[in-house]
């Protein structure tokens, strides 16, 4: 499990190409939220773009990001 303050930078996560890449994400923020894959190709339904790709992470709700990574680094 990952945690941070909220005043903290988010953790650095790194994936060898190829692998498949599982995170649970647990809001504890008081507003929705969602995880936006900034520079990766992963799949429309997990993009992270509240009420147009997914709906957006409630207070306390888990989220399950899963999906191959296909490229070596970020665009």
């Amino acid at each position: 499990m990952v945690s941070t303050s909220p005043n903290a930078p988010p953790p650095v996560l790194r994936v060898k190409k190829g692998a498949r890449f599982i995170v649970d994400v647990t809001n504890t923020l008081t507003d929705p939220t969602a995880m936006h894959w900034h520079g990766m190709r992963v799949p429309n339904k997990i993009d992270g773009v509240p009420y147009l790709m997914q709906w957006p992470i409630i207070k306390d709700e888990t989220w399950r990001y899963d999906f191959k990574v296909d490229d070596a680094g970020t665009y």
